[in-house]
């Protein structure tokens, strides 16, 4: 490795750091209540680290929420590879209540920053929001597609199931959330499988 490369390494390395330790305590927090100074000694790094990587903690902030949308995003997308229909949104919203689960802090700042208004990163929600459901979508369309053909249902529009993907990734971060708090008994499994039932009109075959 090269001494450029070693560079890119430790920086790398570091703003992962920096990035965990403010989704930790932004998820507890809050963006408003988390301090540089408290990313910096979660961290263990120096808060100049913060503002040599970041720059500012708007642009902390702005990452992080970006950061945290981009993962379920990426799982929607994972798990919806190469299905169609409803075994694509089978998988996909069992891949989302599954992240949920294994990382409950960027489900909690994707639900409580995101969708909050007067955040230093306001110029850029509507992006954000958009890389979030884009692939849910795509999901959805897929569906939609298997019942106009099956003369199930009439043609909608895109801002339709765009709204419909929104009310779904919220649905499934909140019933995953409220599991693991009240009900940790329950497997993730059931908490997808809820969900299905909910929303079985959207399928084009009735359930077994």
């Amino acid at each position: 490795m090269s001494e450029g490369d070693g560079r890119t390494a430790r920086r790398s390395s570091t703003r992962a750091k920096i990035r965990r330790a403010a989704v930790v305590l932004m998820s507890e927090r809050g963006y408003s209540s988390t301090s540089l100074d408290d990313v910096a000694e979660r961290a263990g790094v120096a808060k100049g680290s913060i503002f040599y990587n970041f720059h500012s903690k708007a642009a902390l902030g702005a990452d992080v929420v970006r950061t945290c949308s981009e993962a379920i995003a990426d799982a929607v997308r994972t798990a919806s590879a190469g299905r169609e229909g409803w075994d694509a949104l089978d998988a996909a919203t069992l891949a989302v209540a599954r992240f949920v689960d294994a990382t409950p802090a960027e489900a909690q700042i994707v639900l409580n920053e995101l969708f909050r208004p007067g955040r230093p990163w306001d110029a850029e929600r509507r992006e954000i929001r958009t890389a979030l459901v884009a692939p849910l979508e795509v999901v959805l369309r897929g569906v939609h597609e298997e019942r106009l053909a099956a003369g199930l249902t009439r043609r909608v529009s895109m801002e339709h199931r765009e709204m419909v993907a929104v009310t779904l990734l919220g649905a499934l971060i909140v019933a995953s959330l409220d599991r693991a708090v009240f009900t940790p008994e329950r497997s993730v499994e059931d908490v997808h499988q809820a969900l299905l039932e909910t929303i079985s009109g959207l399928r084009a075959t009735p359930l077994d």
